[in-house]
């Protein structure tokens, strides 16, 4: 069984990096030509075609992350620490362009110093993007997304909230699971972005918690980090541990 896993592993990693090669070239093509196809019917159809390369191309990468994720070796790589502060005002730069075009303007509350938590930073991240970028997406337009950052007893609790839709009861179980997708969700997506959160999220000996707001629609996402993990288990035996969930 664990061989087949590993076999799995792999195949999806080496299939997701193969592919990224040439869906950038095909977006390539395709830009160019319709930098020619303004005054035609053409144009649409090949806005289109960007768009499915776009989400093809996130998808890619998910799988990616996830096949790191899932790799044993992942109890190699070092503790760092990792500054939430500065990560968090990085990825809320970083994601302007995507926010702007939904006239969302994103708002951070919380600590204005460095927070420092041990971790792997790729994917402290990688976690924080996902969040935020799903916060984003699935907010309406004009709608609100604040992030914020404290420091508590024996740890630093990072919250997303949001003004979206939120997620139905019904749709609570197997929230995690991998390609599980709201349904009627109304945007694009993979169905991976929570199975990588809370893969990290267990690596890191972290919690995570989801509700439905109370006083209007939206999400709110709370993550809690510990500011120290236990050197006889660290971030290796959680990798083990967790490997038999997925």
């Amino acid at each position: 069984m664990r061989g087949a896993s590993e076999n799995e592993r792999r195949f999806t990693a080496d299939a997701a990096h193969e592919l990224r090669t040439p869906l950038a070239a095909l977006k390539t093509l395709v830009q160019a030509k319709s930098l020619v196809e303004e005054t035609n019917g053409h144009r649409s159809f090949l806005d289109q075609i960007i768009c499915g390369v776009d989400h093809t191309t996130h998808l890619l990468e998910q799988l990616l992350t996830l096949a790191r994720m899932d790799s044993r070796s992942i109890d190699k790589f070092p503790s760092q620490k990792v500054d939430l502060h500065a990560e968090t005002i990085n990825i809320l730069s970083s994601i302007g362009t995507m926010a702007l075009e939904k006239d969302i303007d994103p708002s951070y509350d919380g600590v204005a110093q460095s927070v420092a938590v041990p971790g792997y930073m790729p994917g402290v991240q990688i976690l924080l993007r996902n969040l935020i970028d799903n916060s984003i997406r699935y907010t309406p337009d004009k709608g609100q997304v604040s992030v914020s950052l404290e420091e508590i007893d024996g740890g630093v609790r990072f919250e997303v909230e949001d003004s979206g839709p939120g997620i139905p009861e019904e749709q609570w179980e197997g929230l995690y699971q991998r390609f599980r997708r709201g349904e009627g969700a109304g945007t694009e997506g993979s169905g991976l972005g929570l199975s990588i959160v809370k893969r990290i999220v267990d690596l890191h000996h972290a919690s995570i918690k989801m509700c439905n707001r109370t006083d209007q629609a939206g999400l709110l996402v709370s993550v809690i980090f510990p500011t120290t993990i236990n050197p006889n288990t660290g971030l290796s035996d959680i990798q083990h541990s967790s490997l038999s969930r997925w």
